[in-house]
């Protein structure tokens, strides 16, 4: 295990006593911070996976496009942090994360708070919110949409991939617009499921779909059950709303596969 910290500055001592450092080195991979107060540490393109920084404090350092495989959060502080692009994967561990709010994208001097999370700025992560807030977003299947999107395509197409795959437990949890013509569906699935089959399968149905004329597609949907509608006019909305939509068919009682 690396227990070695290697300084791009002389460390501050801040008025508290404590001491904040700049880290400097590309791979940190294993290296054990337990406990450190890294408060404002930078680890911009750094590879922190299997590190140990179980109740550290990490409050406004920087993890922008971090590798964070395996690493272990357990305890640690993160209030005021910037996420953007960072590599966590189902193995980081959050649990018992200390966490106000985060930025999802660099801040700068015209916008000091950008992407701010929660996105109400009067209102802050409740104990234990933050690991349930980071969850969905490592563990789902990202349904990317980056030509000509088609609402009615993708909803016959993710209805009938829950149907082909009960065993997958496929729910929405998330749309993002992701500039002109870019399209994001987010979904939960089985923690077993094979979420590259499942990609593949989907867009598969989803290019066929969208080869066909309007009144084939129209036929379809009413063979199907009401859900597509619902599933179209959700697509719709995100597409015209300018910010992050999301919505989950859980809170409808509905999880979209065939029980």
């Amino acid at each position: 295990m690396i227990t070695a910290i290697i300084l791009l500055d002389a460390p501050t001592v801040l008025a508290n006593g404590s001491l904040q450092v700049r880290l400097a080195i590309a791979n940190l991979r294993g290296v054990n911070l337990q406990g450190v107060n890294l408060a404002d540490a930078s680890f911009i393109g750094t590879d922190l996976s299997e590190a140990n920084l179980q109740n550290a404090d990490l409050s406004r350092a920087k993890f922008i496009q971090t590798q964070l495989d395996g690493t272990d959060f357990t305890g640690a502080t993160f209030t005021g942090a910037c996420i953007q692009d960072w590599g966590i994967t189902i193995d980081t561990k959050f649990d018992n994360v200390k966490c106000e709010y985060v930025y999802m994208r660099f801040p700068t001097q015209d916008n000091p708070d950008p992407f701010r999370k929660p996105d109400n700025r009067q209102e802050i992560f409740a104990d234990g919110e933050f690991g349930d807030f980071i969850k969905p977003i490592v563990d789902t299947l990202d349904l990317y949409h980056n030509q000509g999107v088609d609402p009615r395509a993708i909803a016959i197409s993710f209805k009938q991939l829950a149907e082909n795959h009960p065993e997958a437990d496929l729910r929405i949890v998330g749309m993002e617009v992701r500039g002109q013509n870019k399209f994001l569906l987010r979904a939960k699935t089985a923690v077993e499921a094979d979420k590259s089959e499942l990609s593949a399968e989907y867009f598969e149905i989803y290019n066929q779909l969208k080869a066909l004329a309007q009144q084939e597609l129209q036929a379809l949907i009413l063979e199907k059950d009401s859900r597509i509608c619902s599933l179209e006019t959700m697509v719709v909305t995100a597409l015209q709303s300018p910010k992050f939509y999301a919505q989950t068919y859980s809170n409808q009682g509905d999880t979209m596969s065939q029980n």
